[in-house]
């Protein structure tokens, strides 16, 4: 795939993009400032600047097919906000193909595939993603919007195959009427023709040669080149669209002719003094002002899931009423105090970005049902800002819960857009509002 240069963002993110990391833990530093960045500048929706920087990120986790598995797929969503569909596409399939359980490497690559209209493979892609997580609310809508596609797509294909057909079917009559007139007007000509006598047939010939192609004057310009557009500046032949500063445009507007980079500068900036803390390492140039607030985002969140109680409709549990239904609710929460997620507020141009990140969260839920106490867990994958609401969400049962209620957890805990799995992704959709809202200004 290729990705727009990295020359195009100026030396704001010349530090990552030429770091060259040879232990693991400076990779694994590189990498969580590449991703940082680069979901700072999608919600930016600086896409193009968002590719470069996952760009760099894949090359050093080639080793790490699962991480790849990510950073693919963000890249994909890049390339689709550029319209570049086809790379789009291709890294797509390059996500599901590292991590085939990656859920929305499969809604990438289906989104890809519609918008280059091939309807029958996004069919397939989100068909695959739905398999995985039944439910998606999401993938659900954009699979059904691709078989209605599908289907317009190959009636107007049948239309237009018979279409052809007959078009083709009336050429050939024309052709041979048109054949036959061509014949009859021959013939009459030649007849008349015979009757003159003396009549000859005659052609003509062309110069193959232009004598103003070869005369030049001092400058060796042809007369030609100064139709085909050629003019002599400063005594050599150059385009007719070629300008030279005078000295009055360069003292309205200064010296515009290309300089070389100060070395010693950028050697300056690479010894630069490390950063402050709450600020990005890898922020030396100081392009952005950034403050950690990972510490209330880890508080907040986890507070936010354990709130998640969801109460299964009347009758659906035995033994359960209209005035005592069985509540799945929330013991604890996993990966988000003692996880490695992180969370900042950055202001870049004036302008306030939040970025945060969180994997594999881990909600632990239990219900009691008769007699019965039914536990599992769903594991969110990623919270990032690149999720937009959708969530690639893992769930499974306890190996104690009894057989005969995993199908009534299956659906209300599982596969219920509205069930326990879509309150807890409702309450992380409240969390990122209340992110954003607390640090506003």
């Amino acid at each position: 795939m290729s990705a727009p240069s990295s020359s195009m963002f100026g030396n704001i993110h010349n530090d990552v993009l030429s770091a060259k990391p040879e232990s693991a833990e400076d990779k694994s530093r590189l990498l969580e400032e590449l991703k940082r960045r680069a979901k700072l500048a999608i919600t930016s929706k600086n896409y193009p600047e968002a590719a470069v920087l996952y760009t760099k990120a894949i090359e050093i986790t080639s080793d790490n097919k699962a991480e790849s598995a990510i950073l693919h797929s963000n890249r994909s969503l890049c390339l689709i906000s550029q319209g570049k569909f086809a790379e789009a596409k291709e890294d797509a399939e390059s996500a599901v193909k590292l991590d085939p359980s990656y859920v929305k490497g499969y809604f990438r690559l289906g989104s890809a595939c519609t918008k280059l209209c091939e309807y029958s493979g996004a069919v397939q892609a989100f068909q695959s993603g739905l398999d995985l997580d039944t439910g998606n609310k999401a993938m659900l809508k954009e699979l059904n919007k691709a078989k209605k596609s599908l289907v317009e797509q190959e009636e107007a294909a049948k239309v237009a195959a018979a279409a052809a057909a007959e078009q083709a079917k009336n050429d050939d009559t024309t052709a041979a009427t048109t054949k036959e007139k061509e014949r009859s007007a021959s013939s009459m000509i030649q007849k008349k023709t015979s009757s003159v006598p003396g009549t000859t047939a005659t052609k003509t010939e062309k110069n193959s040669g232009n004598a103003a192609d070869i005369v030049t004057n001092d400058a060796g310009i042809k007369k030609s080149d100064v139709i085909r557009g050629y003019k002599i500046v400063n005594g050599k032949k150059t385009s007719f669209f070629h300008h030279e500063q005078t000295e009055e445009e360069k003292a309205l507007i200064g010296d515009i002719t290309p300089k070389l980079i100060d070395a010693n500068a950028a050697v300056a900036s690479s010894n630069a003094a490390p950063a402050e803390k709450g600020v990005s390492a890898w922020n030396t140039a100081g392009t952005w002002e950034e403050k950690d607030v990972t510490a209330w985002a880890k508080e907040t969140l986890e507070k936010a899931l354990l709130s998640a109680e969801y109460t299964l409709p009347p009758g659906s549990a035995p033994d359960s009423s209209n005035n005592e239904c069985p509540k799945v609710h929330v013991t604890k929460v996993k990966n988000v105090s003692s996880g490695n997620g992180h969370a900042s507020v950055a202001t870049v141009r004036g302008k306030r970005r939040h970025i945060f990140e969180f994997t594999n969260v881990e909600v632990h839920w239990e219900v009691e049902l008769g007699e019965n106490t039914c536990s599992g867990i769903v594991k969110i994958v990623d919270i990032d800002g690149t999720c937009d609401g959708e969530y690639d969400v893992e769930y499974s049962v306890n190996n104690d819960t009894p057989l005969d209620a995993r199908h009534l957890l299956q659906r209300f805990v599982k596969g219920d857009p509205d069930g326990f799995v879509g309150i807890v992704k409702k309450a992380v959709d409240d969390w990122i509002d209340l992110f954003r809202d607390t640090y506003a200004a």
